[in-house]
């Protein structure tokens, strides 16, 4: 009998980039999701076959219907996770923006 249990998470791939515009030796953590790399394969051989199509209208509507509509589907159904989780983070953080100006009162 199977038993039908969560799969494990799949790992994500992570490395260290200096940020735009940052200051010399300033680093942050870059994480991939591996949800992307099936997008742009996907993504690849429908702008293949696209290409390959006999018409210029037939190509167009390939990329349409076979790459585009099911790539926003897909990233908005595997992404609803990842929303979440950002969601219910900021809603545990602390607003820092609240008193952002609370220091620009007149010194005199």
């Amino acid at each position: 009998m199977y038993s039908w249990s969560r799969p494990a998470r799949a790992v994500s791939v992570s490395w260290q980039v200096t940020a735009a515009g940052a200051a010399s030796g300033e680093r942050r953590r870059v994480e991939s999701d591996p949800m992307y790399l099936i997008a742009i394969a996907w993504l690849y051989v429908v702008l293949l076959v696209a290409v390959a199509d006999t018409t210029v209208v037939g190509g167009v509507l390939t990329l349409a219907f076979w790459g585009l509509a099911p790539l926003a589907l897909f990233l908005w159904l595997f992404g609803t996770p990842a929303r979440r989780r950002s969601a219910a983070r900021r809603a545990r953080e602390p607003d820092t923006d609240a008193k952002d100006r609370a220091d620009s009162a007149p010194d005199q």
